[in-house]
């Protein structure tokens, strides 16, 4: 399997391999799902679902997907909320290898951690002693599948503490997936999606599909809306490059990044 993760981040920050298994999430059960209900198409281009808000990028075979953001703040909110942003890759409906972090507010204070996952399992999060992740840090994940597809790469980077987790699992289903995907989501909690926590704004950037830049378009777009017309969480257009969007809470549209 190529590393290219490893290119990407040892100019940052040193990458020690730590193959340790994560931890299941224990209480509330969380899970990043597959996309949701479509609703409906906007225009001629981006789709809405129930819980993911970002880009996905299909109709190709893909081996690997790339992706860097800053953990975003939950917001103070009276129930409980809850939000993961992640890179991920797979067939979406049938097989999805995900990677990425959690921002939640409940029982009256806001939680962080790092996580991964292979659905159908529900999220296995990575121990504090690993990576501790806060809001404002700098993360670099990446997934890998190998060939013939039996093993898929998991990696995680906080570029502001200098941690890293890295896991290599078979999964039975494997490489290539039809999709990648950069994804700022209303975490599944318990089988039932959850109310999406007020996140503010995310930048995804260093977008790579397959090693290379993906080129994103404005069909790629995905909407999170609780019914139709109703919007939740919105993207950006892309960078002028294609490897780079904002997505931001609420139905109003951030800038596209420039860079």
């Amino acid at each position: 399997m190529t590393n290219r993760f490893r290119r990407v981040t040892t100019s940052v920050l040193a990458i020690s391999a730590v193959l340790i298994p994560a931890t299941a999430v224990s209480g509330a059960v969380a899970t990043s799902t597959s996309a949701g209900t479509r609703l409906q198409t906007r225009g001629l281009s981006s789709q809405d679902s129930t819980n993911w808000s970002g880009y996905e990028e299909t109709g190709g075979k893909y081996t690997e997907v790339t992706g860097y953001w800053t953990v975003p703040a939950a917001g103070k909110t009276t129930i409980a909320t809850y939000s993961c942003t992640w890179v991920g890759i797979g067939e979406t409906k049938h097989f999805l290898v995900q990677v990425g972090t959690e921002s939640d507010y409940h029982d009256g204070a806001p939680h962080y951690y790092a996580w991964w996952e292979m659905l159908p399992a529900n999220q296995s999060r990575i121990p504090t002693r690993i990576i501790k992740v806060s809001p404002g840090d700098h993360i670099v994940a990446d997934v890998a599948g190998s060939n013939p597809p039996v093993v898929w790469e998991i990696q995680i980077a906080d570029r502001t503490t200098g941690q890293s987790y890295e896991w290599y699992q078979d999964y039975g289903t494997g490489a290539p997936g039809s999709a990648v995907e950069w994804i700022q989501e209303a975490t599944t909690i318990g089988a039932k999606i959850a109310t999406l926590a007020h996140y503010g704004e995310v930048t995804f950037t260093g977008l790579s599909a397959n090693w290379l830049n993906p080129k994103l378009k404005a069909s790629d777009e995905v909407f999170l809306a609780t019914k139709p017309g109703t919007i939740i969480s919105t993207p950006s257009a892309p960078s002028p490059k294609g490897d780079a969007f904002s997505v931001k809470y609420g139905s109003k549209a951030p800038r596209a990044p420039t860079g």
